[in-house]
């Protein structure tokens, strides 16, 4: 007949503060990854909307000088601002997914 052996309280107790310690970090570590995702998906869309804006500036002046009118060149910019905001968006999203 085999008979259960008992494991001291002390080293239950030990086995359930090291598992709760063990959960507690990984949620930190949990909440830390997630804190760092954001903070990197704002830096990209940043960083997106600082070049739509750079790409549409450098067309509208080149388009501008090519063609010396200023109404069509804003026209152009505009198109090709709301092109890449949607190109921009996209990409973000699929790499933030």
């Amino acid at each position: 007949m085999r008979h259960a052996v008992k494991m001291p309280s002390i080293m239950r107790s030990d086995a359930i503060s090291d598992a709760i310690s063990d959960a507690l970090s990984t949620s930190a570590t949990s909440a830390a990854d997630a804190t760092s995702a954001d903070a990197l998906i704002a830096a990209d869309a940043t960083s997106a909307a600082a070049l739509i804006a750079a790409d549409a500036t450098s067309a509208a002046a080149l388009f501008a000088a090519i063609v010396d009118d200023d109404d069509a060149a804003a026209a152009a910019a505009a198109g090709l601002t709301a092109s890449h905001a949607s190109a921009g968006a996209a990409a973000l999203a699929a790499t933030h997914s």
